[in-house]
């Protein structure tokens, strides 16, 4: 069930300082969520990662032609933890594979930039990801505008797509070590 209490608009600049607060060099994986089917959410405690298939058991392969630039979908957990309003089963709803503590700015991790997560190795993708529809219902109105509007895209708030380059098991509490 989709909560209606949302973060409160002026809280959202703190949300944003906490996120950007995030390190820049080595992480860490806070969270895994499969997604098998629309709006339903897996959350596991490791997972095995693929170029071919992506996150093992999520939806992203199930069409006929799935985007490789939007393989793996990735949140930041400090600014997740924030509009979720500390509550992990809605920190899941957000529909992103890994909730990280890695600063995520353009920035820090510009496109093509290497990372290194658990046995995995992934590459930033020049695919933007916004906010939508389903994150306004999940977490306001006020979020989606805040990570939509222009001068806080490069910080990345919504989260960064990667793709997979080298396949490997990734678990909660590995490092994530930029390259």
């Amino acid at each position: 069930m989709i909560a209606t209490t949302y973060i409160q608009p002026e809280q959202l600049e703190i949300a944003s300082q906490e996120a950007l607060a995030s390190p820049k060099e080595v992480g860490t994986i806070d969270m895994i969520v499969g997604r098998p089917a629309v709006d339903v959410r897996d959350v596991k405690q490791e997972a095995y990662f693929s170029p071919e298939g992506g996150l093992e058991g999520d939806r992203w392969d199930a069409g006929n032609d799935p985007d490789r630039l939007a393989q793996i979908a990735v949140i930041n957990t400090r600014f997740l933890k924030q509009i979720a309003l500390g509550n992990p089963e809605r920190m899941a709803l957000a529909g992103d594979n890994l909730v990280i503590d890695l600063n995520l700015t353009e920035d820090n991790l510009p496109t093509g930039t290497r990372l290194q997560l658990g046995e995995a190795l992934f590459e930033v993708s020049p695919r933007p990801h916004l906010g939508c529809a389903k994150l306004a219902k999940r977490f306001g109105q006020d979020v989606l505008r805040f990570v939509n509007v222009k001068e806080n895209r490069p910080l990345k708030f919504r989260g960064i797509y990667l793709r997979v380059i080298k396949a490997g098991t990734v678990r909660v509490g590995d490092q994530i070590v930029r390259l």
